[in-house]
């Protein structure tokens, strides 16, 4: 019993080669890379406590900027720490 039970979990070598040339993916996220924030920059104070911002991104794999325009951040982000430094 027991040998036929180690018999399933032995690889032969065409199994063997079959698994380390199929590609795989290490992480299950997307495949976009991360932008990394820069800053942000104050448009428009709205009634509702909330605010309009441009958003200041930076690519590192292309090393380029980017800007978002016209991002709307609700009231309880407009509090928070990152917000409240402007560029």
């Amino acid at each position: 019993m027991s040998r036929s039970f180690i018999g399933l979990f032995k690889l032969s070598p065409s199994n063997h080669a079959l698994i380390h040339k199929r590609p795989f993916r290490l992480f299950s996220s997307s495949v976009t890379t991360p932008y990394l924030l820069l800053g942000t920059t104050l448009k428009n104070n709205l009634p509702d406590g909330s605010d309009v911002r441009d958003v200041l991104l930076f690519d590192p794999t292309k090393e380029e900027m980017l800007t978002v325009p016209n991002i709307t951040f609700p009231e309880e982000l407009v509090r928070t720490a990152l917000l409240l430094v402007e560029s």
